[in-house]
């Protein structure tokens, strides 16, 4: 169970290091990204790659929030980012009225698969007409809720996204 839970925690803290080349994508920088621009800290676009401006919006909050000063979002830097930072994508099923960085990759995803969605975090009704195309297009019940199945048909071909 010890080496489960080490193998996870080591799982999580790569899948949220920026990464050092800027042409990376990564969804879970999506979440980040909606975070720092809540915080007024980043301008640029959610696109989930961990660029420049994402570098140092990230480094800009550690400073201000009192953080080690590493540019990587890690639990201590996701939890100052409050609401917005927490949980990771795929670890709870997600509905109308829930707000967190799951519900920003969530919105992400679904952009990417053609949704005209805001990005923001806040599942709202958008958010959830969303869900429901998207669980009609690929034939999943459709209630509007992205449970285990909705999240893992949209994290296809993204292994460190399935949830589990």
């Amino acid at each position: 169970m010890a080496g489960k839970l080490v193998a996870l925690g080591a799982a999580s803290l790569a899948v949220l290091a920026l990464a050092a080349n800027a042409r990376a994508s990564n969804p879970q920088i999506a979440g980040l990204q909606v975070a720092l621009r809540a915080h007024g800290l980043y301008r640029g676009p959610i696109d989930s790659i961990a660029g420049p401006l994402t570098v140092h919006a990230t480094k800009v909050f550690q400073r201000r929030a009192g953080l080690t000063v590493d540019g990587l979002a890690g639990g201590r830097t996701r939890k100052a980012l409050g609401q917005l930072g927490e949980p990771l994508f795929g670890r709870r099923t997600l509905r109308r009225r829930m707000h967190g960085w799951d519900v920003s990759v969530l919105q992400f995803l679904l952009t990417r698969h053609g949704a005209l969605i805001p990005v923001d975090g806040h599942f709202g009704a958008a958010t959830n007409r969303a869900v429901r195309g998207y669980q009609r297009k690929h034939r999943l019940e459709v209630d509007g809720i992205a449970g285990p199945l909705t999240l893992r048909a949209l994290a296809v071909g993204r292994p460190e996204l399935s949830p589990g």
